[in-house]
């Protein structure tokens, strides 16, 4: 599900679908952790 888009300015915000708190930075390190590994599992 995606939202409107955000600024870059605002770090968190409430999902609207399932009222879960997200966190933008969390957010970023997970995606980088989840590529990192789709990466080594490639090679």
């Amino acid at each position: 599900m995606m939202g409107p888009r955000l600024d870059v300015s605002v770090r968190q915000w409430t999902c609207a679908g399932c009222g879960v708190l997200h966190d933008r930075d969390v957010n970023a390190a997970v995606n980088l952790r989840d590529e990192g590994l789709r990466l080594l599992e490639a090679a």
